[in-house]
């Protein structure tokens, strides 16, 4: 007698929770960056646990047989969140330069007046830091 064909093996729990975790702290990480400034500063933790996470989720891939597309993704997701700990730094090094455009910003009422706060914020990050915004 031949046995009946086996259905997938599934994952195992830590790399499905690891999984769900990442992609919750990913989506977490994408909205801290829509936040005011204050707020804005949470990305960076975030995205330091997005990247704690992404690397259990693929250390817990190994042995798993057909995973090579979610070693893919977790990859990618690792990507999105070095890239989202840049931006983090980003905004904690340009800290006191953001904090005034989002005042400005706060209080332009017209398109007019959101243009000029763009130009006050790239001419105060020129003047300090010698960086020039496209």
């Amino acid at each position: 007698m031949t046995e009946p064909p086996q259905g997938p093996t599934p994952l195992p729990a830590s790399l499905r929770r690891n999984s769900l975790l990442l992609v919750l702290c990913l989506l977490l990480a994408w909205i801290a960056t829509a936040m005011p400034y204050p707020y804005r500063f949470a990305v960076l933790p975030v995205a330091i646990a997005c990247g704690i996470f992404v690397t259990l989720a693929l250390v817990a891939t190994i042995g798993v047989p057909r995973v090579a597309m979610l070693r893919v993704l977790l990859f990618m997701g690792g990507v999105f969140s070095v890239m989202l700990s840049i931006a983090g730094l980003a905004w904690v090094v340009f800290a006191e330069e953001s904090a005034a455009h989002d005042r400005c910003l706060r209080s332009a009422l017209t398109h007019q007046g959101q243009l000029q706060c763009e130009q006050e914020y790239r001419d105060a990050l020129e003047e300090k830091y010698g960086v020039a915004l496209p």
